[in-house]
């Protein structure tokens, strides 16, 4: 996966305990986005097996309505970049009729038992669903920063944060649990990039027989 300039790449755990201290600060203002990944299941994942990805929930707050879909697209985009992964395209139409079928709606699906139920409907080994935390700009003018919603003003950063598990189909287990938080002055799709980048670096690593550094 290319890195973009706004993402910080992943330091060893020692690193990134000093890190977090440093910014606790800002892991406080993004809602305890600072988390590291955790890896629960690897042997699970080099399995190997097909991936969905079902759409995430909106962040809180009627500002960021819609704000899942911006996530789950680049979600999609970041898995189709993993030369060993088969990812299926759920779309609508194939989304609705596996919930029909198995009983649930939309707003389940980032219950585990409903995510595996829909990817064994759509014969899927592995979903990843998920949510956002945290969706909203920050304007900032001068050498003063004010968390806003909406206006203009000399510099606009857009902030998400994100978490998202990957569910094994067969069971309901969650085998990869990620988090993501990233600001870009070029939208949210730009900041959504990153962040998706951040919460899957750890199992892009394992899908390429990596360890958790990236070695």
């Amino acid at each position: 996966m290319a890195r973009s300039n706004n993402h910080i790449p992943n330091p060893p755990l020692s690193a990134k305990r000093v890190f977090l201290w440093i910014t606790l600060a800002g892991a406080l203002a993004l809602g305890g986005c600072m988390e590291e990944s955790v890896l629960v299941d690897r042997k699970a994942l080099t399995d190997g097996g097909n991936f969905i990805v079902l759409p995430f929930a909106d962040a809180p707050g009627e500002q960021a309505d819609g704000s899942g879909r911006v996530v789950t697209g680049a979600i999609a985009a970041q898995m189709l970049l993993e030369p060993n992964v088969k990812l299926f395209d759920v779309g609508p139409i194939k989304l609705n009729e596996a919930l029909e079928a198995t009983g649930f709606d939309e707003m389940d699906v980032n219950d585990p038992v409903v995510a595996a139920a829909v990817g064994r409907k759509l014969d899927a080994q592995f979903v990843i669903t998920g949510e956002l935390i945290h969706y909203a700009t920050e304007k900032q003018a001068s050498s003063n920063t004010v968390w806003i919603f909406q206006g203009g003003g000399t510099k606009t950063r857009h902030w998400i944060c994100l978490h998202l598990r990957v569910v094994r189909a067969s069971d309901g287990k969650i085998v990869y649990a990620g988090h993501g938080s990233s600001c870009s002055d070029e939208g949210y799709a730009a900041a959504a990039e990153n962040a998706c980048e951040e919460a899957l670096a750890d199992l892009d690593n394992i899908l390429r027989g990596k360890n958790q550094y990236g070695w």
